[in-house]
């Protein structure tokens, strides 16, 4: 029964996490938050769990063009996308589950927005497409027209 109520707790705080997320505005400026977890017990398994994740999180923060994240643990991490995604989200005295539901949400809205690259392509394609003009029907019926009157026509 314990176990069922952790879980519903879980979900309880992934919920408030997406809703605190969703009706919070974005913005520009960047706070910074220093809350670690406590330490677990370490096998080479959960190592390169770590290391996936923390490199995961670290093409986050280049994307995001943040500051100082190599000398960052993984939840000072997490903070900081959040905050660098939603500014003014609260995450004073927030629990690990809390936290990672809005690093999940904040991942999921940085993978949404589009790049420089994607408008350049969009720009590029846009330019190609207009460079070569799609013939209407109107311009197929005149051209058949024409090839119609220099065969002899009706005659």
């Amino acid at each position: 029964m314990d176990e069922d109520i952790d879980t519903l707790l879980k979900v309880i705080e992934q919920l408030e996490a997406k809703a605190d997320f969703a009706n919070t505005p974005a913005a520009d400026k960047k706070d910074s938050d220093s809350k670690d977890s406590p330490a677990k017990p370490m096998n080479a398994d959960s190592v390169d769990a770590i290391v996936r994740e923390r490199v995961g999180i670290l093409r986050v923060c280049d994307k995001l063009h943040l500051d100082g994240a190599d000398d960052m643990s993984i939840p000072q991490l997490k903070r900081a996308i959040i905050k660098s995604v939603k500014p003014s989200l609260r995450l004073d005295d927030q629990t690990e589950d809390y936290i990672n539901a809005a690093y999940d949400i904040a991942l999921n809205e940085v993978n949404a927005r589009k790049d420089t690259d994607y408008q350049r392509r969009q720009i590029f394609n846009m330019d190609a497409a207009a460079a070569k003009p799609a013939m209407t029907a109107g311009a197929l019926a005149r051209r058949d027209q024409m090839i119609h009157d220099m065969d002899g026509g009706d005659d």
